[in-house]
């Protein structure tokens, strides 16, 4: 029964259509993964933590099958031209300018504006 549900698994995984590049690579690692591992299981047998393993990927393939794609990046409308570059280095939140020290209002709080 095992041996039937990682045929179906492998099955239903190559079948599915329209992944990205990256989860095509790991749609491979993890077929050959369990392949290695299925032949590894073939002349003896499993214990601890290679059944673990072997069950994880087993696991790791129904996700691969089910899981919902991630949807396409969009465009802000037909033909829009791309931000422009900016000096500020990616990946790094802006700081405002100025902290605007008020106690008469925000209870004395100081605030970013």
């Amino acid at each position: 029964m095992l041996v039937g549900l990682v045929l179906g698994l492998v099955v239903a995984a190559a079948r599915r259509q329209g992944l990205p590049e990256p989860w095509k690579r790991a749609r491979h690692a993890w077929a050959f993964t369990l392949f290695g591992i299925a032949v590894a299981a073939a002349t003896v047998h499993l214990w601890n933590a290679l059944f673990v393993l072997f069950l994880f990927l087993i696991g790791a393939g129904a996700w691969l099958v089910d899981a919902p794609l991630p949807a396409p990046a969009r465009r802000k409308g037909i033909g829009a031209a791309p931000s422009a570059p900016s000096d500020h280095p990616p990946g790094r939140a802006r700081r405002p300018a100025v902290l605007i020290v008020s106690r008469s209002h925000n209870n004395g709080i100081p605030r970013w504006t």
